[in-house]
């Protein structure tokens, strides 16, 4: 997947240089998004009884149910397949999802507890295809939001291209070029843990 020591080395390197905290995530995704199996197994169970109206026309409503029963089970096994899932789960779910963990993460990593307030959280979400960088108060105050849109658009379209390892390492660039040239500093006790979460 992604190799930890890299990641580690790069934010170690960067922070030798900025009185910023970058702490990096990779989630294999949000949330299991319950409502997603039931509304593939309800969508599959209704398509099959459908189908089954149309095959056996002459049968009882009371014989069709067994396809009902049929095309649940179908579509409840499905979702287990990643791509079906996330077909049966809305984009106001995925926003919502990834941004309370983005938002959880940020607060159990304690990166708003920074001395200089000066924390940043990049985090991507694999199953939701998504990107976030969270930051604190110090960096929002100085930098324009629309800094951070470009770099999450470079890093999900370049996962697609580079993959996941480089993709994320050249937005760990990116992010470090950013706050060295914003918040240079040095000689600052490291308050947070480097590691990918």
């Amino acid at each position: 997947m992604i190799d930890r020591e890299k990641v580690k080395l790069k934010i170690s390197k960067t922070e030798d240089k900025t009185v910023a905290e970058i702490v990096p995530a990779i989630i294999p995704y949000s949330d299991n998004y319950s409502a997603s199996y039931y509304r593939c197994s309800l969508f599959f169970a209704c398509l099959l009884v459908i189908l089954s109206f149309f095959v056996y026309p002459d049968k009882h409503f009371a014989g069709h149910v067994k396809y009902f029963c049929a095309g649940y089970l179908i579509g409840l096994s499905l979702t287990y397949v990643k791509a079906v899932k996330r077909f049966f789960v809305t984009k106001d779910e995925i926003i919502e999802e990834t941004m309370q963990k983005a938002y959880q993460i940020f607060l159990e990593h304690k990166i708003h507890q920074t001395s200089n307030r000066s924390g940043v959280l990049l985090f991507l979400s694999l199953f939701e295809k998504r990107a976030i960088v969270l930051a604190d108060k110090a960096i929002n105050d100085k930098l324009d939001p629309e800094t951070w849109n470009e770099l999450i658009d470079g890093l999900t379209n370049s996962i697609r291209t580079d993959g996941l390892e480089n993709a994320f390492l050249n937005s760990l660039d990116q992010i470090s070029e950013i706050l060295i040239d914003n918040f240079p500093g040095s000689e600052k006790e490291n308050e947070l843990d480097d590691s990918l979460v």
